[in-house]
């Protein structure tokens, strides 16, 4: 049986109604593409400690709150990956972690040209569905 990889990410929100998106630098997969900040989660770590965790070395950030959005599964040949999606807000000043990330922006939800961006992984689909979600919380 294959392992599974878990990862966790923040879908970072202001109370101008934007999200945060990071660029990621060239490592590999997703060279210069904008991406939800988030990482892999640790042996022996929670998905919310390793939340916390991978925000504080992207961003130099701590987190306000964040509530569970969602997850899925994916098979990656020598693995499967689970990404599980949260949102929430920070504080402090970002100070990006520059071995991963070149900068960032705050990007208005309501704005379509999110979506021509150049997104990692399926993060479009993920921001759409979020959107979504926003648009019908009461």
């Amino acid at each position: 049986m294959k392992e599974i990889i878990n990862a966790v990410n923040l879908i970072i929100v202001n109370n101008k109604n934007q999200i945060l998106l990071a660029k990621r630098v060239e490592t590999g997969k997703f060279n210069n593409c904008w991406s939800i900040p988030g990482g892999t989660v640790e042996h022996n770590e929670t998905f919310e400690e390793a939340l916390i965790r991978e925000i504080k070395e992207e961003l130099n950030c701590d987190i306000i709150w964040f509530k569970y959005f969602q997850s899925y599964f994916f098979d990656v040949n020598e693995y499967i990956c689970r990404p599980i999606y949260f949102y929430g807000e920070i504080s402090g000043e970002i100070n990006l972690a520059r071995d991963e990330l070149s900068e960032y922006a705050w990007f208005d939800l309501e704005n379509l040209k999110i979506f021509d961006l150049d997104l990692a992984f399926n993060q479009k689909e993920i921001l759409k569905s979020f959107i979504e979600y926003k648009n019908n919380e009461i």
